[in-house]
């Protein structure tokens, strides 16, 4: 109920299946099981109904191993985990324009961070990426046939603004300002505070 108040959901590296149930739901009998169920749905449906509705969410690395077994999550985020990799990795700039992109004046950059390896219901046909792995400067992971290693991406969802980044593993990512600036005018983009396209 409180969750309208609010402009933007950021899920910072969430991770767990079920995070909405309590701790020791499999050892609840009866009406106590029921009602932390019935409390589960509430809160993903509140959190779909609050994106769709116009609201934004942000998505930080470890969120697309989260919820596993809520396909309405995956399709919002855009995708779920499908393996990692972890080393300096140079990143090309898909759309060097985007205002989500400024902060890297239309250059390519390098990190050294976990990146997450993408999975279904992931298709660029319903993203906007903004940034993957330059293929041209590493070797294939060997982890998608279609050499397709997105970074990050942006999406609309009903009259909402999905962001999300594979980026933010390690502690010193949130010291790299490059990062720091990308995630914070996607925040601002998930607040409706800078406009950008979807």
């Amino acid at each position: 109920a409180r969750l309208p108040q609010f402009d933007a959901l950021v899920m910072n590296n969430i991770h767990e299946r079920e995070p909405f149930l309590p701790e020791d739901f499999a050892k609840l009998k009866g009406e106590q099981k029921t009602a932390a169920q019935k409390f589960d749905a509430a809160v993903k449906q509140s959190i779909l109904d609050y994106v769709r509705g116009g609201k934004g969410i942000v998505g930080i690395h470890a969120a697309t191993a989260a919820f596993a077994n809520w396909p309405e999550y995956g399709d919002m985020i855009g995708a779920y985990y499908g393996g990692h990799i972890y080393q300096q990795v140079p990143i090309k700039l898909d759309d060097p324009q985007h205002p989500l992109n400024a902060c890297f004046g239309g250059k390519s950059w390098s990190i050294n961070d976990e990146i997450y390896i993408c999975r279904e219901p992931y298709s660029r046909d319903k993203l906007h990426v903004l940034m993957s792995l330059d293929l041209g400067q590493m070797d294939d992971p060997g982890k998608r046939p279609d050499k397709d290693y997105a970074i990050s991406w942006v999406r609309k969802y009903g009259d909402g603004r999905v962001f999300y980044t594979t980026l933010g593993h390690d502690p010193q990512t949130y010291w790299n300002p490059l990062f720091l600036q990308h995630v914070l005018a996607a925040i601002q983009f998930a607040t409706g505070d800078l406009p950008a396209p979807q």
